[in-house]
């Protein structure tokens, strides 16, 4: 969703990231075909592998000349469980695709963002579970916490660089891996319940994530570093 609001938003060029050829080759087709002017292009890529995360920025470099955002939005969220019942493999590997990958693309990024002497704009997405106090999703909560500290501390450190390092905290949201798990739990019906108990009608979208990041990838957000911008 986030590539397809650049294409709208007339950006220049996208680099799609992600495990899927097929789905990201799509995505690409889509962005040409929301605006043709666009440089859109797929890498095959995974945020838990170190050298996957070099590969993405370097061919964003190669591809593009030059790296203007980054959006770090890879995350999973099952399994779930609390103290009691995550794994220690399940933890390690939360914390490797849900903070490792951000870690290891923000750095890379980074240097190549100061290279360029262009600036930039990061944004990190993380959860309203950084917050802590939902016990069902330990792991995944100190994961999105931690991604939280990261963004704090990367603003204050690349804003002398002119790179704005920002957070979004997403509420609950339908996304393709939330429906699977909730439909494995709870049937088909989830959504509409989940809708029903929202106080404002309905539970997020992936359009409500995409315009904000949109927001900080702009110029409309030349002056906000460190922000970490709760949605719900």
């Amino acid at each position: 969703e986030v590539a397809r609001c650049a294409a709208e938003a007339k950006a220049a060029a996208v680099l799609v990231c992600g495990r899927n050829e097929e789905r990201g080759r799509a995505v690409v087709e889509e962005i040409k075909g929301i605006n043709p002017q666009c440089d859109a292009v797929f890498i095959k890529a995974d945020t838990a592998c170190a050298d996957d995360c070099q590969a993405m920025i370097d061919m964003a470099v190669q591809r593009f000349g030059r790296l203007d955002g980054l959006v770090n939005c890879a995350a999973i969220c099952f399994p779930r469980g609390n103290l009691e019942t995550t794994t220690l493999e399940h933890w390690e590997n939360m914390m490797r695709i849900n903070l490792t990958g951000p870690f290891l693309l923000t750095k890379h990024a980074a240097a190549a963002m100061k290279k360029a002497g262009n600036g930039g704009s990061i944004v990190n997405i993380g959860s309203n579970c950084a917050h802590g106090g939902a016990p069902f999703v330990m792991a995944y909560s100190v994961s999105k916490g931690a991604l939280q500290v990261l963004t704090k501390n990367n603003a204050a450190e690349l804003r002398s660089a002119g790179i704005r390092v920002n957070q979004i905290n997403m509420g609950w949201c339908f996304t393709d891996a939330e429906n699977a798990g909730q439909v494995a739990e709870k049937g088909e019906g989830w959504l509409a319940e989940a809708d029903a108990s929202s106080d404002m009608g309905r539970i997020l979208r992936p359009i409500d994530t995409a315009a904000s990041v949109i927001h900080l990838l702009s110029d409309a957000s030349a002056m906000v570093t460190g922000a970490v911008l709760d949605i719900s």
